[in-house]
């Protein structure tokens, strides 16, 4: 496996997005037992399609493959294939777009932490193509705050005051 990083292993890869689908700006972080979705998008240049499958890794805190096996985080399939495809229609440059959005029906996530998309060739795992990280997050605490206007004046620029409320359960 390739190291825990944002890379491409293949000439001819291009324009890879990784956000929160439907938030195409965002930072690549979900909710755990949300909802949410992670989409990755990536372009290869010419007009034949490859075959492609994704496997996700869990990663620790340094980017580093973790001994989690996927059963530990993963519920459902470990792996699958990118079925979602199109091609470029009207372009100067022939292109094929790939999509992937997980978790999906197939995958649910069960643990928070970092992990890595890996996209191989589908008959070979070890030919990585590219590989892309995203976080999963899993809310603990909430934090508030709010500034309130003091009644007596101290003093200029010195009449608020910030509350903040953290609540841990």
């Amino acid at each position: 496996i390739p190291n825990c990083e944002n890379s491409i292993y293949k000439q001819g890869i291009k324009t890879v997005l990784i956000y929160r689908k439907g938030w195409e700006l965002s930072f690549p972080i979900i909710n755990l037992d949300s909802k949410e979705q992670i989409e990755l998008i990536f372009d290869e240049l010419g007009n034949k399609a490859g075959e492609y499958s994704w496997s996700l890794i869990h990663c620790n805190m340094i980017w580093e493959k973790d001994d989690l096996e996927p059963i530990q985080y993963i519920s459902g399939q470990e792996s699958g294939d990118i079925s979602e495809i199109s091609f470029s229609q009207n372009t100067m440059v022939n292109y094929i777009n790939y999509k992937l959005n997980l978790p999906n029906k197939n995958c649910k996530i069960t643990k928070s932490g970092n992990y890595l998309i890996q996209i191989h060739e589908r008959n070979n795992h070890e030919q990585v193509v590219l590989t892309q990280r995203f976080f999963v997050i899993e809310a603990q605490t909430e934090i508030s705050a709010h500034i309130d206007q003091l009644k007596t004046k101290i003093k200029d620029g010195l009449n608020q005051r910030l509350n903040i409320e953290i609540n841990y359960n």
